[in-house]
């Protein structure tokens, strides 16, 4: 048997205090008894609305600033994709479900999505931690870097659009700061659900109406929180090491650098056990100066796993959509997406379970050995 074998269902629901706690929502991602419920229409969609597909024709194209004609015909085809893979891609989880029974606390990873990513983006992945025993908090940021976030407004739901800003970098550094006190924040919320604070309320309501204050109540490992990020978000998670002590550990997936220009906070970052996972055609890409800046002299601390095969966007769920078609143009790799997000989930688990720095590579590299068959060659390195 693996070492973590996937034991639990997931549950997940949408969260999104005010007052001190204001700035973002989150779903939640966590183990629960239940399973999933049959039919499409009774589980949570994989993409919630066609307004995120929108966001990224803004992101990919400045759709933003074709006529209105043009904008109408856009509109009527994200709706259509949108409303397919509604039926199509759905998670394999039951919203509102209650959260598992267990003597001891439960690991909490707190996730920042990528440039042009969502809440959901990465969802694949965010239920295999789930099923793990894991709880996710995925941040939907409102820095203006996803194709779409979700807030809650009086009158239900408003889905806020990705912000064209030219792709600068020192938009990027902007982001950044934004993103900081975003994850800040959601480090917070873990630690008042823990407590059980009942000063503030899901702006979020759920159908079932969960009490959050007693599910969560004492059940959570705040004093090991892990700290993830994929792509920009890697990028956040790094800049967050060097900036926030509320975190025991990181976890960075194809993690963005090159908007960096801040050395010292290179230096300064990841300074606690951090674990980078990366995907062959990101090599070049990451192996940077500022990447070099961030590693130096941190064989103790920082470890990285290459997946050959694998490519950036294998980490996030675009490869469900069309995922035939995205291996013939080369867009996602020859991996099979969801055995990779098997393997990262129990890498990800072992990091962050680990009782001894001086096990852990061997520890790594039995789950690398289990998965030998499926995805060969992967590395690790100090």
């Amino acid at each position: 048997m693996r070492s973590y074998e996937p034991m639990y269902h997931v549950g997940c629901l949408d969260v999104e205090f005010g007052g001190a706690h204001a700035g973002c929502s989150y779903k939640v991602y966590y183990p629960t008894n239940l399973k999933p419920k049959w039919g499409f229409w009774r589980r949570p969609a994989n993409v919630e609305t066609w307004r995120a597909y929108w966001g990224m024709l803004v992101f990919q194209a400045n759709a933003q600033r074709w006529n209105v004609a043009a904008r109408a015909l856009a509109w009527a085809f994200c709706f259509v994709v949108w409303t397919i893979f509604r039926v199509l891609a759905t998670l394999e989880a039951r919203e509102d479900a209650p959260l598992i029974e267990s003597e001891e606390g439960l690991d909490v990873v707190a996730f920042s999505h990528g440039l042009a990513g969502f809440a959901t983006c990465n969802a694949g992945l965010a239920c295999e931690l789930a099923r793990r025993g894991i709880v996710v908090f995925a941040i939907d940021h409102a820095d203006g870097s996803a194709t779409v976030s979700k807030r809650a407004n009086s009158s239900g739901v408003q889905w806020n659009l990705y912000v064209p800003n030219g792709g600068k970098f020192e938009a990027r550094r902007a982001q950044t700061t934004t993103r900081l006190a975003e994850i800040a924040s959601c480090a917070d919320v873990i630690d008042a659900l823990n407590r059980g604070e009942t000063s503030t309320k899901n702006l979020l309501a759920t159908r079932n109406n969960v009490n959050l204050h007693s599910m969560f109540r004492g059940r959570l490992k705040v004093d090991s929180k892990t700290l993830m990020g994929f792509s920009f978000g890697g990028g956040s998670a790094v800049v967050a090491s060097a900036n926030i002590d509320t975190f025991a550990r990181v976890v960075v997936l194809d993690a963005w650098l090159e908007f960096m220009t801040d050395l010292e906070c290179l230096e300064r970052a990841c300074r606690i056990p951090t674990l980078s996972v990366i995907s062959e055609k990101w090599g070049t890409n990451a192996r940077t100066e500022n990447k070099h800046v961030l590693t130096r002299g941190k064989n103790r601390t920082f470890c990285e796993i290459e997946v050959p095969g694998s490519k950036h966007h294998c980490f996030s769920d675009v490869s469900f959509f069309f995922g035939a078609m995205k291996k013939v143009i080369g867009m996602v790799g020859s991996v099979d997406t969801r055995t990779f997000h098997a393997f990262n989930a129990e890498i990800i688990a072992t990091f962050v379970r680990s009782s001894s720095a001086a096990s852990l590579d061997d520890e790594l590299r039995r789950v690398i050995a289990e998965y030998d068959s499926s995805l060969p060659g992967a590395t690790l390195r100090r």
